[in-house]
Order: C-alpha cells, then structure tokens, then sequence
C-alpha cells in the first residue's frame, strides 16, 4: 500500500522529510507548498520532480497524511483542515506558540479520531537510549508516564530563519513554556 503525503512548509525540515520519503517505496508525495519564493527554489533545485502546488489546501488534495513542516502560528489551522478532509497529521513541533490554542488542538485531532503525531527527533537521543536500557535493565521503578517539556529561548531558532525571513508570518510568536 502506498500512503500519499503533502508536504506544507519547505524550509529545512520540509525538504529533509522531503528527501527521506522519495527513498521510501511505501510513500508518494502528492503535493508540497510553501508561501516562500526562496524556499519553493531550494525545493525545485534539490527535488525537480516534486508536484509544487498553489496552495496548502492544493497541496493537501488527495493526501493521506499531511506534513506540517510550516511554522507554528498557522500549523493548527493546516491540521484542522487535514482532519477535516480526514487526513492524518504529521506535525513538527512545538505545536503552537499558545499553551491553550495547542492543547485544545490535540483534544480537536483526537476526536477526529484520526492519526496525528508529532515529530520528535530527540527520541533517538542518547539519553532516550540510557532511559531505555535501564527501564529494560529494571533499574527504574515503574513508569506512571513521561513528560518531555521543551522550552526555546527564541522561535524560531537561528537555524531555522531564512535570510529574508519566514512567509508563513511568525513575527512576535513566543515560545509554549
């Protein structure tokens, strides 16, 4: 079974899970977009033959799963149309930049009853690892729950601004805490 996934956001992140799809026979990309001209280039020089769409909501057409890639002030938007159009939701994180619009969020994408999760790279770190050996190992108690609280000094982060700034309109976003 193939799964068909939009990607919204074509920044850094976007282009990455971009790229690792395409080399996964299980996925099919049926449309990207970003607001950006300069990250629609990067995207047309690295990936020529991905469909650009004129729109998130062109994009997300046909999709099984949609991407969320794009920074948080529009992400709860984008997810709510994809559960609309009962689509799964991949989102990066944090996914707001307001505590209450973020959990209210979730409770709306889990009474759609429909995937969504959240990208959470720093599962693969070497303290999740330790963590896991020595939950393993029985060196731990039993686990009631977990609760991972990050917290930005800034967003986006350095790394993450394009010279001339994000399209996607995150001017005076502050970080969840």
């Amino acid at each position: 079974m193939t799964h068909r996934l939009a990607v919204i956001g074509l920044g850094i992140m976007g282009r990455r899970m971009l790229d690792n799809v395409l080399q996964h026979p299980a996925f099919e990309v049926s449309g990207v977009w970003d607001p950006s001209a300069e990250s629609l280039a990067k995207t047309r020089a690295s990936l020529p033959g991905v469909a650009i769409q004129s729109s998130a909501e062109a994009a997300m057409l046909g999709a099984d799963v949609v991407y969320l890639a794009c920074p948080p002030g529009p992400r709860k938007s984008y997810a709510l149309q994809a559960a609309a159009a009962g689509q799964g939701v991949f989102m990066e994180k944090p996914l707001g930049t307001d505590l209450l619009q973020s959990r209210d969020l979730v409770a709306q994408l889990h009474q759609a009853r429909l995937p969504g999760v959240v990208n959470f790279t720093q599962a693969a770190s070497r303290g999740f690892e330790e963590l896991h050996r020595a939950m393993a190992a029985g060196e731990v108690g039993e686990v009631l729950g977990i609760d991972i609280v990050v917290n930005y000094p800034a967003w986006p982060r350095a790394w993450q601004k394009t010279p001339i700034g994000c399209a996607f309109g995150t001017k005076g976003a502050t970080p969840v805490r």
